[in-house]
């Protein structure tokens, strides 16, 4: 598979959140700019010299270098910075992980452990969506300068945070455009219901059994009695 990515990966949900994926099967994809990250989609910008300005501006095609006309290589750069992370916010982004059991990403993500943890095959998902990768996380973004490699840093800002965030262990899937967007039912395997989730399982029952496009396994998250690991080996069954 692509970039050795898992055979599965899961999606941290709220209990609302859940029931959209399920009844509307669609899943949601944001410009980078509205996470909750304030270095998202954003060049590394430290130093300007005017002989990279004029250069970059001469590799673009006509029609890019007449929109930026400022009066200064300073004025030039900060116009081109914008249009370039403009064009990167146009996609849209949904975050995924690699594992299905860490206690901060059910406490953030799942609201308290009261949400599930969807399981997606990769290989069908990428059939409908072909650019899945991880994140690549690190203590800087130096690389990531549109004077050094435009086209690099262009494709690889969407994909890369701090090591701060490496818990998440992050992947991503890309679309074309933010919003809401269709995918195949049959592309979820498994959904596993947080150690609260309790007192909303009637209702995510009923949409379960209302729909029968939805054919997938259904666990629950269970306390350790003797560390603190939160552990997925029972099955639910309706009766």
């Amino acid at each position: 598979m692509k970039n050795s990515l898992p055979a599965h990966i899961y999606k941290y949900v709220n209990f609302e959140s859940l029931c959209a994926i399920l009844t509307t099967k669609t899943l949601s994809f944001k410009s980078p700019k509205d996470f909750n990250d304030p270095f998202e989609g954003k060049f590394y910008n430290k130093s300007v010299v005017q002989h990279n300005v004029e250069q970059l501006l001469a590799s673009q095609p006509e029609h890019i270098r007449k929109i930026f006309q400022g009066s200064s290589f300073l004025l030039q750069h900060h116009q081109m910075l914008s249009f370039f992370e403009y064009l990167i916010n146009q996609n849209g982004y949904s975050c995924f992980s690699k594992n299905c059991d860490d206690l901060l990403m059910w406490a953030h993500y799942s609201y308290s452990h009261f949400g599930a943890c969807i399981k997606f095959n990769t290989q069908r998902l990428q059939q409908i969506f072909p650019i899945i990768r991880e994140i690549k996380y690190s203590n800087n973004y130096e690389d990531l300068n549109m004077y050094d490699d435009l086209n690099i840093a262009f494709n690889n800002i969407p994909f890369r945070k701090s090591l701060h965030w490496k818990y998440e262990q992050e992947i991503r899937v890309k679309s074309d455009k933010p919003g809401k967007i269709s995918f195949d039912a049959d592309c979820i395997e498994e959904v596993i219901l947080g150690v609260n989730f309790r007192p909303t399982f009637e209702i995510f029952e009923k949409i379960v059994n209302e729909d029968k496009s939805l054919k997938f396994k259904i666990s629950c998250m269970h306390t350790s009695g003797y560390e603190y690991k939160i552990q997925n080996n029972m099955t639910v069954n309706f009766t």
